[in-house]
């Protein structure tokens, strides 16, 4: 699979005619279509398989109580949660470009995170001098970085021994060319061996956790000319640096293919 890992050592090839730039991106397209169809077919098929399980249940209730069953459902949901992932991934470097608001963007995906977990209320603040930021990208696949990210801070306090003294700080600077967007915890901390893999795909030590968060969250910060950094020690937290240079509306909105 061609990731953003090795795009720079392969999309940029000199070449007069755009030869090899050209056959990279064939390959990117023809990769993301495979993807595509792989994923949904079988996210298709374990749709029609749960529907089975429910049905069964249905006429058969005791069969929620045999042997792995339970088992058998939870494993069928990885699956899916693996899949959905999967595309997730596949589809983060198509945008849909338009004009929008960073700082809109930033309080929806908090908005999201607190409907999901209403408890990271209590450990989040959002700290910004700016009542608005226009930006020209694709706000749907911001909000999915932003709010997956926020999300792993949240994870990371609830690990956290002293949960209760937990705190993540998010505030942005703007300079005249480009943004940065700061997302702090207090949490334990990623291991040095692990920081240098975390943004690599299907890189996890987390059970029922399939490895894409992060990955996804940097294709769309590439696709977006971005850049996404990551500076954590144990027992001291860690800090998500995400830079954004500041996008001119174009003279319509596009759907641009970014790997």
């Amino acid at each position: 699979m061609i990731t953003t890992k090795n795009t720079s050592s392969i999309q940029f090839l000199p070449s007069p005619d755009s030869t090899y730039e050209n056959r990279y991106n064939n390959l990117q397209a023809e990769q993301t279509q495979i993807l595509s169809r792989i994923s949904h077919d079988l996210l298709n098929s374990l749709t029609l398989l749960n529907c089975s399980y429910q049905f069964i249940e249905s006429q058969h209730p005791e069969a929620a109580n045999f042997k792995y069953w339970s088992d058998l459902k939870s494993d069928t949901n990885y699956i899916q949660h693996y899949l959905t992932s999967l595309t997730k991934y596949n589809q983060a470097a198509t945008l849909k470009k338009h004009q929008c608001d960073l700082i809109q963007i930033l309080r929806k995906s908090i908005q999201n995170c607190s409907s999901q977990y209403p408890e990271i209320t209590k450990f989040l603040s959002f700290q910004s001098n700016l009542l608005h930021l226009p930006y020209y990208g694709d706000d749907i696949r911001l909000t999915e970085a932003f709010s997956q990210l926020l999300l792993n801070a949240f994870e990371a306090i609830k690990e956290k021994e002293t949960i209760k003294k937990g705190k993540i700080i998010v505030f942005v600077q703007n300079a005249e060319e480009f943004c940065e967007i700061y997302i702090q915890d207090n949490a334990i901390g990623i291991k040095k061996s692990s920081l240098q893999h975390v943004c690599e795909p299907l890189f996890t030590e987390k059970t029922q956790h399939v490895g894409l968060g992060l990955p996804i969250c940097k294709r769309i910060l590439c696709a977006h000319n971005g850049h996404l950094n990551i500076d954590s020690k144990i027992g001291r937290g860690t800090t998500v640096t995400l830079r954004l240079p500041i996008m001119k509306k174009e003279m319509s909105d596009q759907t641009d293919e970014a790997y």
